[in-house]
């Protein structure tokens, strides 16, 4: 889409639809799907919710829709127009000033990179990748392309631009009372069924654990033609994951059920050569261009995922920060029994003033200064970062999203959602056919949610046991009390040292240590280390290797660095 700012009217593009004749001055350009009358709302529905939205609410109206969409609302009558995505972001719109009256409007990077080509790196976003592991939130590779993020609202009018997010998290406490897990299961079902489409072929991703399980199950009633895959090993490399997806299956009855053997798509393979739009796939990008193809062929239009559930629920591995909320009253004795009750319960070695002093005093202390309580990141920084990329992001650390809570533990968990929605947000530019939707982060679910306490909503061993009783009949009884969860870690180390050819161009003149990035000796220390499975900062490595993997695929040169360099972070 193309947008002349001077004048609304000059707006072209193949993805518009025209409002009706009785809403003359409207024209809108959606991407994903609205919740409508509890259901998805897709294509010109889409588009009718949200004009309707924009009729009632204006700019602000992203806060009274529900679902996984992104959109450019040309107001001809106001002379603006309006991007919009979920208050969650887990769709975006990307944009490129050409002129100060001219943008280009996308919904994924491809289709930017088709519009308007532009290779101009911004180094800022490497730099941070690198140094951190994490994205910039809100920008893009390209020093031109910026994207929404957290649930924003960006205005555009000519010769300005008005940031907004429209929704925000309530402060509001919640208390443990017998009907909780009734009410958690409806909000689960709620949730399915508002990303369950009514027509189409619908695949869930089913791995046996419990949020991909309920996912399945609860839409199995609505949809009993939707079909279940599972990533398998046939080396017995994906621990327990089919056997436990096996009992869903028979669970349900009558599920066309595909395993899908991962081990022919090793992580680390060199083929096929994918040159993406954004680095941070190429590890796995041999599976998913398996996958990707399976799904074609299969002509899958909705992929649905259990995504979300352990950040909504809360994970086992999840941190005490509800320590933290303790320490903000000054309650230091409450945050010492609370310390000593996680210690016990977590039967870890490391003394009460531990979880006090680093979940506590320090979790309080960042968020008492807006800094993020999920990327702490540590001083310590990965020992092959050059001096130029150590000093430019020597002073720097996340901030909080823009939503700011009281408690430290309200703000730790909207945060992980928000992070982990930002992410996904990126999955358009790997040019799937089918569209990828995340039931559980449905924004009614995470509310309700975090109106209980963080100790009662992930239970005092990270057990999840609210959860796990809301799904009492709806999974197999084995699944419900499942407490493992498969990894492929063991496969993605073996397939490391299995393929030198990856580790050889890791080595090979590296990219990174051209562009002054890395120091090409401690680089080459640290690829060889890994090749026997020691990895420091491994969220660094990870990072540091796509970059260099991407940058060859993209085939970069030193040019077009130098006209990126302005940028700071």
């Amino acid at each position: 889409m193309f947008v002349n700012l001077e004048n609304t009217a000059a707006v072209t593009g193949t993805n518009l639809s025209s409002c009706p004749a009785d809403r003359p001055g409207v024209t809108v350009g959606c991407a994903g799907y609205v919740v409508v009358d509890g259901r998805p709302a897709t294509g010109a529905d889409c588009v009718e919710a949200i004009t309707e939205a924009y009729r009632r609410y204006g700019h602000k109206l992203s806060e009274h829709l529900l679902g996984q969409f992104c959109a450019a609302i040309a107001d001809h009558e106001k002379k603006q127009v309006v991007l919009i995505q979920d208050s969650l972001g887990l769709r975006t719109i990307y944009y490129q000033t050409l002129s100060p009256a001219r943008v280009v409007l996308a919904s994924d990077l491809r289709t930017m990179q088709v519009a308007a080509p532009n290779m101009e790196l911004d180094q800022a976003y490497f730099l941070y990748f690198l140094s951190f592991g994490a994205r910039l939130s809100g920008r893009t590779p390209y020093a031109r392309i910026g994207r929404l993020a957290m649930g924003e609202t960006l205005v555009l009018k000519a010769g300005s631009r008005v940031r907004c997010y429209p929704w925000r998290p309530s402060n509001e406490s919640g208390r443990p009372t017998d009907d909780n897990p009734e009410r958690v299961r409806d909000l689960v079902e709620r949730a399915v069924l508002s990303a369950l489409p009514r027509e189409g072929n619908v695949l869930a991703e089913l791995s046996g654990g419990l949020d991909s399980s309920s996912v399945l199950c609860a839409a199995f009633p609505f949809r009993p033609d939707i079909q279940a895959l599972t990533f398998v090993s046939g080396s017995n490399r994906s621990s327990d994951d089919p056997l436990y997806s096996e009992m869903v299956v028979r669970h349900l009855g009558n599920v066309r059920w595909r395993p899908f053997d991962q081990d022919p798509y090793p992580p680390f393979a060199m083929e096929p050569a994918l040159a993406e739009v954004e680095p941070g796939s190429e590890i796995r990008s041999a599976l998913r261009s398996a996958y990707y193809g399976l799904l074609r062929s299969a002509k899958i239009d909705v992929v649905l995922t259990g995504g979300g559930g352990d950040q909504v629920f809360g994970s086992t591995d999840a941190a005490p920060i509800y320590i933290a909320d303790k320490v903000r009253t000054l309650n230091f004795a409450g945050a010492w029994r609370e310390s000593a009750r996680w210690r016990h319960n977590g039967n870890t070695l490391r003394s009460e003033s531990f979880w006090v002093w680093h979940y506590g005093v320090k979790a309080a202390w960042r968020h008492a200064r807006g800094r993020s309580l999920v990327y702490t990141l540590s001083r310590m920084k990965a020992p092959w970062l050059s001096d130029f990329v150590l000093r430019q992001t020597k002073d720097v650390s996340p901030s909080q999203i823009i939503h700011r809570l009281t408690l430290p533990s309200r703000q730790h968990y909207w945060e992980m959602l928000m992070r982990l929605a930002e992410n996904e947000s990126t999955a358009p530019n790997l040019g799937a056919s089918a569209q990828f939707r995340l039931p559980l982060l449905y924004r009614p679910l995470a509310e309700y949610m975090i109106r209980l306490s963080a100790k009662y909503r992930r239970g005092e061993l990270g057990d999840r046991m609210l959860q796990r009783e809301a799904v009492k009949g709806l999974l197999p009884e084995a699944v419900r009390l499942r407490r493992d969860k498969g990894t492929n870690q063991v496969l993605r180390e073996q397939s490391f040292v299995e393929n030198p050819s990856w580790t050889d161009s890791l080595l090979d003149n590296p990219l990174i240590a051209q562009f002054g990035w890395v120091r090409p000796s401690a680089w080459a220390e640290a690829v060889a280390r890994a090749r026997f499975g020691l990895v420091s900062h491994p969220m660094a490595f990870d990072a540091a290797m796509c970059v260099e993997r991407w940058l060859r695929l993209n085939h970069y040169t030193q040019s077009e660095l130098e006209r990126g360099r302005t940028n700071s972070i």
